[in-house]
């Protein structure tokens, strides 16, 4: 079993969901049976979550587990927008004995893909073995 801290760090270049040319972005992370949610950053296409949000996860088995990030608009009256999302699997960090800040790409859903974005968010992704 592995304890999993997941740390926000920023996004760039989010698709704008309002009618101002802005995004009010949150991020959900969900692991397993496991959700957290991110506070909302107003206004903003390159949010900065400072200080930085860290979420804990438990991944029974690294080697299959795979993080879903996504990435929402918060709306005040219609429902929230999903404007972009990425998988990302533990795999690939088990054997790392720090953690890691990586970009990772966000793929944008259709109704926003028009706007060619590069979108990526910013993730600190430590595993640490329990006994």
């Amino acid at each position: 079993m592995y304890a999993v801290h997941v740390t926000l760090v920023k996004a760039v270049d989010l698709p704008s969901a309002d009618f101002n040319g802005k995004s009010d972005p949150y991020v959900v992370f969900q692991l397993a049976n496991t959700t957290h949610k991110s506070s909302m950053i107003p206004a903003n296409l390159n949010p900065e979550w400072n200080p930085e949000e860290t979420f804990a996860f438990i991944a029974d088995d690294p080697s299959t587990a795979v993080l879903e990030v996504n990435v929402f608009d918060h709306d005040r009256i219609s429902k929230d927008d999903k404007i972009g999302f990425c998988h990302v699997p533990l795999a690939s960090l088990v054997d790392k004995p720090e953690s890691e800040v990586l970009m990772y790409e966000l793929e944008l859903p259709a109704a926003f893909a028009k706007q060619k974005r590069k979108s990526a968010i910013m993730l600190e992704i430590k595993l640490e073995k329990e006994d």
